[in-house]
């Protein structure tokens, strides 16, 4: 055991934990394994955009980066392109400061691209995405199509949603796959026209049902015929969403939970984890091998630490990578790279490279100054010893030397803190300014029409007044046309707010022992202890749904 040196909280580092260390050549970490999470998250900032000016171009651009960032911003396509080198902002390594320091100087004369986007098609206003067409808003997604609003994953015509994967025609779906036409759904699989559900799969026109498999027509885990089924919920959707989204939560806390969401694991602790084994505290993540204390991997193998990866092995201590083997300590690099450390927004082969930012195509480098093999050889392990000797080596980048306000990021949304606290630790803090809609006329949320038969196409002149926050938001032409086809009434919340009841419909990523309410075996779940639903391990979840 060890005590975190921010919280001071004990942690665990078990013997298998010290093997990977030790096989990385990294200390132990002095961080418990939620602390070294937050220090990640306060790395990616998904969803807060701005408009400014590009440093190369000076034309306008849509940028995760505000206006007054210390640091050239440039247009994506200008990022990708040859007019421009990030070796000419090269410095030399000095023993005489700490490695962070020299760090966040090259971090503020280097140029970073203005979004993380790859082969995309009118998709402007969205962030982390790739191979993408049409859609609005979204961030973290790869092959949408006229989808808005959220993180969709291999989907189409989907508003709304919380990684949800492999969809149509879906909204307000939160961890779900393979759904056509559902609205209001959690972990639901496989199934299309649900309505406010939870854990369904192999489903057919259910409607408030928590747990069935292979069920139609069900309203309340009832079975109907289909003709008492339409008559019925065509009664119950007179009530707002709002109060049926509260009818479900109820629900839940009636029906036997899954202590761990997961299908095809062997030897693996956490939660919505898929076709993998020998992982432990592995959170939304799929295909993975020997993975630990990570998040939202995709086909990855021997890596702690990391997250919202995807095809990559041996990492430690990453946020985000793509593509990748052997990196340590690093931030958003992709692309066929191999063998960085302390890399940033490094690219398309780039490898053996020692804290550099913007790189493509580029190997043996430091700060971004080039070195021979032999050289860059050499030099790395002096750095180490001195970075050793600073007590910074084998710690991720500071928060405080966050590209972003710790409002800005994921850790925000993980962890939030008030303004006050943040700034008490010497982060970075960005007031949120008023969206400016001119002279565009406000209507309440309250005074929209129930049906969106009654809203007239003057809708898209005005803004909405969100009914929980006061925020002002539109409607899109696109988001309107989707409403009228799925017959749903018009939103009244802003789409943050929307996207925080989402996420709070989540437990948290950390693990407890608690025991099964069924048959009192011991279980690691995300339900802590004192929480009043029925959690049940695998054997007696699986003899209640089949």
């Amino acid at each position: 055991m060890k005590n975190c040196k921010n919280c001071t909280t004990g942690f665990e580092i078990t013997d298998k934990d010290r093997q990977f260390y030790q096989k990385m050549g990294v200390p132990e970490p002095t961080l418990c394994p939620i602390c070294r999470y937050q220090r990640r998250l306060a790395w990616r900032n998904e969803r807060a955009l701005y408009k400014r000016r590009c440093s190369i171009t000076n034309k306008e651009v849509i940028s995760i980066y505000p206006p007054d960032s210390p640091f050239p911003v440039i247009a994506t396509e200008v990022w990708h392109g040859d007019d421009w080198d990030p070796l000419d902002y090269g410095q030399e390594y000095d023993f005489d400061k700490p490695f962070f320091d020299q760090f966040q100087e090259l971090q503020n004369k280097v140029p970073r691209t203005s979004l993380l986007l790859t082969n995309n098609i009118n998709c402007d206003y969205c962030n982390t995405i790739a191979d993408s067409k049409n859609c609005y808003l979204i961030y973290g997604s790869i092959n949408c199509e006229d989808c808005m609003y959220g993180s969709p994953f291999n989907c189409k015509n989907c508003v709304d949603t919380l990684l949800t994967r492999n969809s149509e025609w879906c909204y307000e779906c939160t961890d779900c796959e393979r759904l056509y036409e559902c609205f209001y759904c959690q972990d639901c699989t496989n199934s299309q026209n649900l309505q406010f559900c939870f854990d369904l799969e192999g489903c057919n026109n259910c409607f408030l049902c928590t747990g069935l498999r292979q069920k139609k027509f069900n309203i309340l885990n009832e079975q109907y015929t289909e003709e008492e089924y339409k008559e019925k919920i065509h009664e119950l959707l007179k009530k707002s969403p709002q109060d049926l989204m509260s009818d479900l939560q109820e629900l839940k806390k009636r029906s036997p939970l899954r202590g761990m969401v997961g299908i095809n694991n062997e030897n693996v602790t956490g939660d919505h984890v898929f076709n993998s084994r020998n992982c432990s505290n592995l959170f939304y993540s799929h295909g993975c091998e020997d993975v630990s204390y990570s998040t939202q991997m995709m086909d990855c193998h021997n890596c702690m630490d990391c997250d919202n990866s995807e095809i990559a092995s041996f990492g430690y201590e990453i946020m985000g990578f793509y593509k990748a083997n052997n990196l340590m300590f690093c931030h958003q690099c992709f692309g066929n790279i191999a063998d960085l450390m302390y890399c940033s927004i490094c690219a398309y082969d780039t490898k053996n490279c020692f804290a550099c930012i913007s790189l493509r195509h580029k190997k043996y480098c430091i700060l971004n100054k080039q070195y021979s093999e032999s050289e860059y050889k050499e030099l790395v392990p002096k750095i180490i010893d001195h970075m050793k000797s600073t007590k910074e080596w084998g710690e991720f980048f500071p928060v405080e030397n966050s590209l972003f306000a710790y409002n800005e990021t994921l850790a925000n949304e993980f962890f939030p803190m008030t303004k006050e606290n943040v700034l008490s630790h010497n982060w970075m803090w960005r007031d949120e300014k008023e969206s400016d809609y001119g002279n565009t006329k406000i209507l309440p949320a309250e005074k929209l029409p129930n049906s969106i038969d009654d809203v007239p196409d003057d809708i898209l002149n005005w803004a909405i007044k969100c009914k929980a926050t006061g925020r002002p938001f539109k409607i899109t032409p696109q988001e309107l046309k989707f409403y009228r086809r799925l017959k749903l009434p018009l939103p009244i919340f802003h789409p943050d707010e929307r996207h925080m009841r989402r996420f709070r419909l989540r437990n948290p990523r950390m693990l407890y022992d608690r025991k099964c309410n069924k048959c009192q075996s011991n279980i690691k779940t995300t339900y802590a202890p004192d929480r009043p639903e029925k959690v049940y391990c695998e054997k007696c979840y699986l003899s209640e749904v089949y």
